[in-house]
């Protein structure tokens, strides 16, 4: 299934990180994805990036079913 998405840009002390909200064909909200381009690969703040978009995808989920 193929989402759209919506990208907010946040602008942090480690340069800017972009929030993607994907929806589903009728606008539901799908998932949660935090890129930050290249500035934080395989470290302790790609991790914590990581689970806690992770942890929001948890919660749609839970709040669609």
């Amino acid at each position: 299934m193929r989402h759209q998405a919506t990208t907010q840009k946040v602008e942090t002390p480690f340069g800017a990180m972009y929030v993607h909200l994907a929806t589903d064909a009728t606008g539901r909200p799908a998932g949660i994805v935090i890129s930050t381009p290249g500035k934080a690969d395989n470290t302790q703040l790609d991790e914590v990036i990581r689970r806690l978009a992770g942890a929001a995808d948890d919660l749609i989920k839970a709040a669609l079913k």
